[in-house]
């Protein structure tokens, strides 16, 4: 079979013109705004708000995540760059994340050309013919659309850091591995201590999705090494090294089992499905993303996918069944063609084995298209390998170039059409809501851009159409109060009270679901009701905070929320300092950690003249802050309760 005998030269050409055409196609898409959590994790979060060069502050910026185990330091502190450069520049936050793309797409290709020498022995046409495959493997990654949010919306940027981390950790095993079997052992065992230790470690500092890559050096070893040695025997230090770092921590799981359960069990309080409806519904997930990858519809697409139908039982819908065998099928394929075709069980296992994270028992959201920005490698790189080694259909080796040209033109073009959709907040929101109609958040967004025009601009069309989105919203949800909030807030804003019923949903929705965002959504209201146009009832207010605070399922984090709402309402709003001082007590017991909520009790205490209370409770908060994050706040309010206690001795 005839190769192609592409310079190196040309190559790097092609891998560059790849990436042009990447940023050329995100270009539009820079235009845009922030999304959806970006707020919560970025704009609200005032520890990013680095302005000068102390150490302090950008160790308080790292330490200022609250997703995850490790608070994900490295994204915070890239997130803190872009505010010290240009402040709050969606344009400038979404740049830095194609550059972060766009090195991803390098380690695309080092992975994919370490992947390719690894299966072949290494000719010079071989050579050419491997580099080839990675430039088509690394140029459908870094174009295709389901990318596309791990790139323009701004806070996954975690995702993407980590996954940048992987892939280099991933090539830098197999470059390895390859020189651990030419005899260079010392070298090899370097290149594997350097992908599992500094490479893993910087991704999982960026999102523990990072822990995958053991995982998926795993699947690399046995799909193309299966242990072997250089003299042709198994490798046992490998053997012994991978059961360190699977089998040591199974055990110390399998032992803590109660409070691993109890931890996840906690997690579906919150959600309006249960860990067995998210393991019937995954498979029919997965196999949703194996079509997104290869029949890249934008219409399929989206930021919101809570449209998505959950399965209940096994054949409810019936697709449920059918995608388990489907998935049982691939899983024996993969397992079949170890032996016989070891890069289709290599895309096969790539691709399950980077959903194992978060397409399994975890409770998180059912489904979102930035997971698949590590396992759609997989996929992508068997396609080429045997576009362009086996004698399928084709035997030219030119047509097969075109085709794949041809392929990720496509790809680019669907991206580029995206890319359109996200250049404009507005018709980004419609795109999703006309795309997703039963999506409860897709409905909720436009509702909120309409009743933003509406605050601006009273005029009846937008009052209607946000009134639409939110009914539909809160039609098309059980437990979610964002967007009854909402048609108050609207309602308020047109002078009106809003129906009993309205608040009775509310109420019921906060007494009988712990879902903490709920809380985000009531104080949302509460800010309106003290500072903005927001009239309702002082007694129907405090009806929705005690609903909450009355909920036998509500959480620490619910339970905290609700109880410092309920005593930042009377203490500011009704002038009820002694009322409010017994749920800010409440609200401190529930999170003890919580800084916030400590102070505002200090605050109150000073205020009632309790000032060696204040002082105690002031300490406990200095022992919170062990970073000193808040030290200057802290010294405030120390000066305050000294000069508020001279002046009351006087």
């Amino acid at each position: 079979m005839n190769r192609f005998n592409l310079r190196w030269n040309r190559l790097s050409l092609l891998l560059c013109l790849f990436m042009l055409s990447t940023a050329i196609v995100y270009v539009p898409g820079l235009e845009g705004d922030f999304e959806f959590d970006d707020g919560v994790n970025i704009l609200d979060n005032g520890l990013l708000r680095v302005s000068d060069s102390s150490l302090d502050n950008w160790l308080n910026a790292a330490r200022s995540g609250t997703s995850g185990i490790l608070g994900r330091p490295l994204s915070m502190v890239s997130f803190a760059f872009n505010y010290y450069l240009s402040g709050y520049s969606a344009y400038a936050f979404k740049l830095t994340n194609v550059i972060i793309h766009l090195i991803s797409g390098v380690g695309v290709f080092f992975l994919a050309w370490q992947t390719t020498r690894a299966i072949a022995p290494a000719t010079r046409e071989e050579q050419s013919d491997g580099g080839v495959i990675a430039a088509m493997a690394a140029g459908a990654w870094l174009l295709h659309p389901l990318n596309l949010t791990s790139v323009l919306y701004v806070v996954q940027r975690m995702a993407a850091l980590s996954a940048l981390f992987v892939f280099f950790a991933v090539g830098t095993y197999i470059l390895g591995r390859r020189l651990m079997l030419s005899g260079s052992h010392r070298n090899g065992w370097m290149l594997i201590g350097l992908a599992l230790l500094p490479l893993t470690g910087l991704g999982l500092l960026s999102k523990e999705s990072a822990v995958l890559a053991p995982l998926l050096m795993l699947v690399v070893e046995v799909t193309l090494f299966r242990f072997r040695s250089d003299q042709g025997r198994i490798n046992r230090a490998l053997i012994v090294l991978f059961a360190g770092i699977f089998v040591l921590p199974s055990i110390l799981l399998i032992a803590k089992y109660e409070r691993v359960f109890s931890y996840i069990a906690s997690g579906y309080l919150s959600r309006d499905f249960t860990m067995m409806d998210r393991l019937l519904t995954q498979p029919r997930v997965v196999l949703f993303y194996l079509q997104l990858i290869f029949v890249p519809r934008a219409s399929d697409m989206g930021l919101y996918h809570d449209d998505f139908q959950i399965s209940r039982a096994l054949f409810e819908p019936s697709s449920t069944f059918v995608a388990m065998a489907v998935l049982t099928g691939l899983i024996s394929a993969g397992i079949y063609t170890l032996q016989r075709a070891p890069v289709l069980a290599l895309g096969i296992f790539w691709f399950l084995g980077g959903h194992l994270l978060e397409s399994t028992f975890i409770p998180l959201e059912m489904m979102h298209e930035h997971r698949n920005y590590l396992p759609i490698f997989g996929p992508l790189y068997a396609f080429f390998y045997y576009l362009f080694r086996q004698r399928i259909f084709f035997t030219s080796n030119r047509f097969k170039f075109v085709l794949s040209i041809a392929v990720i033109v496509a790809l680019g073009s669907v991206t580029f059409v995206r890319s359109l959709q996200w250049s404009n907040l507005v018709d980004h929101a419609a795109i999703e809501a006309h795309n997703h109609p039963n999506s409860v958040t897709a409905n909720y967004q436009m509702g909120r851009l309409y009743l933003r025009l509406y605050l601006n601009d009273p005029n009846v069309q937008y009052r209607y159409e946000s009134e639409k989105f939110f009914r539909r919203s809160a039609e098309l949800s059980n437990y979610s109060v964002f967007p009854l909030v909402g048609l108050v807030q609207l309602l308020s804003k047109a002078g009106e009270q809003p129906a009993p019923l309205l608040l009775e949903t509310m109420k019921a929705r906060l007494a009988k679901v712990d879902w903490s965002p709920n809380l985000d959504a009531i104080g949302s209201l509460v800010n309106c009701q003290i500072q903005y146009y927001c009239q309702l009832p002082h007694e129907s207010v405090l009806a929705l905070l005690q609903a909450s605070i009355s909920n036998p399922k509500a959480g620490p984090k619910s339970l905290g929320s609700a109880n410092s709402l309920m005593g930042n309402y009377l203490a500011i709003k009704l002038q009820d300092l002694t009322g409010a001082r017994r749920y800010l007590v409440a609200a401190v017991e529930a999170e003890k950690d919580r800084l916030s909520y400590r102070l505002d009790l200090v605050g109150l205490l000073v205020a009632l003249g309790e000032f060696d209370e204040a002082r105690r409770q002031l300490t406990v908060a200095r022992q919170i802050d062990k970073f000193n994050a808040s030290k200057s706040r802290l010294d405030a309010e120390e000066q305050m309760i000294a000069k508020m206690a001279g002046e009351r001795k006087n």
